[in-house]
């Protein structure tokens, strides 16, 4: 497996624009993941798809953190802003994780207090994550369509590598907002067939039946 070690410091004291720094830190990494990979003097496609497809793809998920991070750190020095919104300090480095099509999104943030009794996460709507919410909406539109075709909990294992619960897909699918398919022509069949892939139902009472 590739693994990103580049991390050069003379980029890392974020001297520059933020989001510059970032760019140019993940570039360098990639740059590594690629020359190690090559070095090996083998390279094959499946190789290739599996390990430098992963390694790209929490470089990305580093990369979104590291931004969202960055104005959360914004907003904390911004003292005459925070006042403006009204924004009272709670709790610092709050963890959050969110699971996307490319994996787990990790990052701090300050949990914020309002003068009017409220609280704020400003990070996470800047994210444009609920306070709520634990997976994107990729991922729960993934799940729901995955599981048209599967259980509940294979279409966790497909689309997650089975990191959220079965009772997450059954959720995604009960919110989500129905299609609504154009009026064909209608037939009067003799016989309608019902196919049930289940046996069994679990009762909250810990029951089946």
């Amino acid at each position: 497996m590739v693994r990103c070690r580049c991390q050069p410091k003379y980029i890392t004291k974020r001297e520059m624009d933020p989001v510059e720094t970032i760019i140019n830190e993940m570039g360098e990494k990639v740059k590594g993941c690629l020359r190690a990979f090559f070095e090996r003097g083998e390279v094959r496609i499946e190789d290739a798809e599996k390990e430098l497809g992963q390694a790209v793809s929490e470089l990305m998920l580093e990369a979104v953190g590291a931004y969202c991070e960055e104005k959360g750190r914004e907003l904390l020095a911004d003292k005459k802003r925070r006042r403006a919104e009204g924004l009272c300090v709670e709790r610092r480095r709050e963890g959050r994780v969110v699971q996307t099509l490319l994996g787990e999104l990790r990052y701090e943030r300050t949990y914020y207090r309002k003068k009017d009794g409220t609280y704020r996460h400003p990070v996470d709507e800047i994210a444009g994550i609920a306070a709520d919410q634990k997976v994107s909406s990729g991922v729960s539109l993934a799940l729901v369509v995955e599981a048209l075709e599967s259980s509940y909990a294979k279409s966790s294992k497909r689309v997650t590598g089975g990191r959220v619960s079965r009772q997450t897909v059954m959720h995604k699918i009960r919110s989500a907002s129905p299609v609504p398919l154009p009026e064909g022509e209608r037939r009067r069949v003799p016989v309608l067939h019902v196919d049930a892939d289940e046996d069994h139902v679990h009762l909250q009472s810990g029951k089946t039946a």
